[in-house]
């Protein structure tokens, strides 16, 4: 097994996970999201290419298709982890997903390019049936 794994995800936010070792010590890894916090950088995967790093701080909104890639993940606390959480949704419905080559896990983000997270931001020029944004809004005097 090889010593590190690559993580993708489509999350908007960093997940930390946790697991705890035989003699009860908790290890952490915390895996990037698309939006992420200020001051943090992370790649993006879009397109089958690896976009340069995010650091304009927190954005509002992410890039539709995007995913997060987190490099060097220990291979066997991943494959520990997605054992025991593997029905948890984002796993479940691969918006959390690994490979042992990164190049796999690009090509695996394009792949995913059109599955929704259900987390996207509204459009908001129509942000639901029968919802029509308002022609005068408060303040656009």
């Amino acid at each position: 097994m090889p010593a590190t794994v690559t993580v993708g995800s489509k999350l908007p936010w960093p997940l930390i996970i946790h697991l705890f070792d035989k003699n009860g010590e908790k290890k952490t890894v915390t895996l990037n999201g698309v939006s992420q916090e200020p001051g943090k950088m992370q790649p993006l995967a879009r397109g089958g290419r690896e976009n340069s790093a995010v650091s304009s701080g927190f954005r509002h909104s992410f890039m539709r298709g995007a995913s997060a890639l987190t490099h060097n993940v220990d291979a066997e606390f991943w494959a520990e982890w997605s054992k025991q959480y593997k029905e948890a949704p984002y796993l479940a419905n691969g918006l959390v997903y690994a490979h042992n080559q990164a190049a796999s896990v690009e090509a695996m983000a394009v792949d995913k390019t059109d599955l929704r997270t259900g987390l996207e931001g509204l459009d908001g020029a129509a942000p639901a049936p029968g919802i029509k944004p308002l022609e005068n809004p408060p303040g656009s005097m």
